[in-house]
């Protein structure tokens, strides 16, 4: 296995310092009933699809995978309430 360290090191300061306070922000709005503004839903977007480029990485470290797990389906949570908030501001059921 190469050594990863440098490139794992990198992807978690990036979650930590960038991706989860704006995840925060984004279920504190979702959870007074806004929407998610568009660049919001590109964000969401692209972590997904980064998430999807780190699959590689991650399945050759399996002590990250419970994070990977947990990171892939804070944002799912996210793009299913974003959904269900725009759907009711829309007066849809």
């Amino acid at each position: 296995m190469n050594d990863d360290r440098g490139l794992v090191y990198v992807v978690l300061e990036h979650f930590t310092r960038h991706l989860h306070p704006r995840v925060l922000e984004m279920q504190k709005a979702l959870d007074g009933g806004a929407c998610l503004s568009d660049s919001d839903v590109a964000h969401v977007k692209e972590v997904i699809e980064d998430m999807r480029f780190l699959r590689p990485l991650i399945a050759r470290h399996p002590d990250h995978q419970p994070l990977a797990a947990a990171v892939m389906s804070l944002y799912t949570d996210i793009a299913r309430r974003a959904w269900e908030n725009e759907t009711s501001a829309r007066g849809r059921p």
